[in-house]
């Protein structure tokens, strides 16, 4: 679940739109997309986006 979020999130959605998709709630979704950047190492949401770059740009 936790993948799944993060890369709906870093994909563009929205936490609510993710929390509709998974049908949880956006409490949930909060939690687990938190939890999956503190596993990356990542403690703001720019810090994944830039990853996310790094890794189309090689």
């Amino acid at each position: 679940m936790e993948r799944e979020a993060t890369r709906c999130f870093i994909g563009g959605m929205a936490v609510r739109e993710i929390a509709k998709t998974f049908d949880h709630s956006a409490q949930i979704i909060s939690t687990r997309k938190a939890t999956a950047f503190h596993k990356a190492g990542a403690i703001f949401d720019i810090e994944c986006f830039e990853f996310k770059y790094m890794l189309v740009a090689t």
